[in-house]
């Protein structure tokens, strides 16, 4: 590009360097980011409440309604962290274990916060749920989970 063009450029305040298309506007390939429509999400579907030797065992159901691998790295609950490392396949639901630890003797708050990312590009994801709870005669335990805002990528 001459110099001439490039005064001129400014001159109508249009970028100096024009990558085509409409001004302003940069393409997923010439910035080096692909863009998702929406981002991939996981889904807590079936729960399930054991008391083996006196622990509460949680573990419920993980679904990847995606058309992509994702990879399930971690979920954080009562405030303990679990690394789970598993890759769940597009459309593949896999049972594992959320929590293991002293039984709930009341509903302890907060949120439990599943993070993974895609297989394809590495793109890590968090989607944080709030659990539901149910009062039983020796304290509480979880019967479901809602989502609890946007996927958020991070």
């Amino acid at each position: 590009m001459g110099l001439l063009n490039v005064f001129g450029r400014i001159i109508q305040g249009k970028p100096i360097y024009d990558v085509g298309g409409q001004p302003g506007q940069t393409s997923p390939e010439r910035s080096g980011v692909a863009h998702r429509p929406q981002p991939p999400r996981l889904e807590i579907t079936r729960v399930e409440n054991e008391y083996p030797n006196g622990r509460y065992e949680l573990r419920a159901d993980i679904r990847n309604p995606e058309s992509e691998p994702l990879f399930v790295d971690k979920i954080i609950i009562f405030g303990a962290r679990r690394e789970i490392d598993h890759e769940l396949k597009a459309g593949e639901v896999r049972e594992i274990s959320l929590y293991s630890g002293q039984p709930l003797q009341r509903e302890p708050g907060g949120y439990a916060e599943l993070q993974y990312r895609t297989v394809s590009d590495g793109d890590y994801f968090l989607i944080r749920y709030l659990p539901r709870y149910r009062q039983t005669s020796g304290g509480c335990e979880v019967v479901g989970f809602e989502a609890a805002g946007p996927v958020k990528d991070i």
